[in-house]
């Protein structure tokens, strides 16, 4: 494996990474309001190990000229993902407009990641019928 100069030059390369959290416990600092387009996902959506402003939401937010906004967990599939949505439609309903949901699930691992039961995740209760 570490024969690859791509694999050594640019995926093992050590360097510093920056980026922040927001109030919500997400990489996000805007408020939700600022935004109708939304990422759902894992760390593909996360950014995992890209620096702020480098990570394909923001892009995306730049060439449309509208912020995306951030739902990304990592090590997550499909189920918390969706609690995460749905706690903060319910907690943020009077601010969170979604025109559009973009929600990225790769299907390499993300459909194997289940939670056993929702209520071992936080705020779940609130959301059970």
């Amino acid at each position: 494996m570490l024969a690859s100069r791509i694999l050594v030059d640019f995926v093992l390369e050590l360097r510093r990474l920056s980026y922040s959290i927001g109030p919500l416990g997400l990489r996000e600092l805007e408020p939700l309001s600022r935004s109708h387009i939304f990422a759902l996902g894992d760390s593909f959506v996360l950014g995992y190990a890209t620096d702020e402003g480098r990570i394909w939401t923001d892009l995306l937010g730049a060439a449309l000229g509208e912020p995306v906004y951030h739902l990304g967990l990592s090590s997550t599939g499909p189920e918390p993902q969706l609690l995460l949505l749905e706690y903060l439609l319910s907690m943020h309903s009077d601010s969170m407009r979604v025109r559009q949901l973009l929600w990225m699930i790769f299907e390499g691992n993300d459909l194997e990641t289940r939670t056993k039961r929702r209520d071992r995740l936080p705020g779940a209760a609130a959301l059970s019928p």
